[in-house]
């Protein structure tokens, strides 16, 4: 049944209309308020400047 499934969404190209639909969904929501994006940005990369050093890594 799962050979099924990835044969059908390889005939169909369902994974990269899936992934098209997705990227242009978030593209649109990012360009809706991309101040508020570049926030998670920043914080996201505090977070994990903060994990690397706990971790000992650059």
């Amino acid at each position: 049944m799962a050979t099924t499934d990835v044969d059908c969404k390889n005939q169909t190209g369902l994974v990269d209309v899936w992934h098209a639909a997705e990227v242009r969904i978030q593209e649109q929501e990012i360009n809706q308020d991309p101040a508020y994006f570049q926030t998670l940005r920043t914080a996201m990369n505090k977070e994990l400047d903060i994990a690397r050093g706990v971790l000992g890594r650059s």
